[in-house]
């Protein structure tokens, strides 16, 4: 998980032209993890708990970096994830999605 997350972020910096910023405080935390597991210097479900953090950490990481390009890329293509059936579809959409607002204040 935590090497799609900095791959996705590589990915993004070689597309904008930007300098990528290789470290991070991740692999030491998780080789920390890993040196208390291998000499079980904790027990074990105390080592678990350590995995399933680290882990957490790294999910909502990525989840919100995710949501944050698909966030810009949709404002900037100006695409409308939520969209509704029916009369007057687009202005519940756009209210929605704060569109309206938006377009008010321009």
């Amino acid at each position: 998980m935590y090497l799609t997350y900095v791959t996705a972020i590589m990915n993004l910096n070689s597309t904008a032209s930007m300098s990528f910023d290789w470290f991070y405080l991740e692999p030491f935390a998780y080789a920390a993890i890993l040196y208390v597991d291998i000499n079980r210097l904790l027990e074990a479900n105390q080592i678990v708990y350590l995995y399933a953090t680290f882990f957490g950490i790294i999910l909502i990481k990525y989840f919100a970096f995710m949501l944050n390009v698909i966030t810009q890329l949709t404002e900037y293509l100006e695409i409308n994830f939520l969209t509704v059936n029916g009369k007057g579809a687009k202005n519940v959409s756009n209210n929605l999605m704060g569109l309206e607002k938006k377009k008010k204040d321009k």
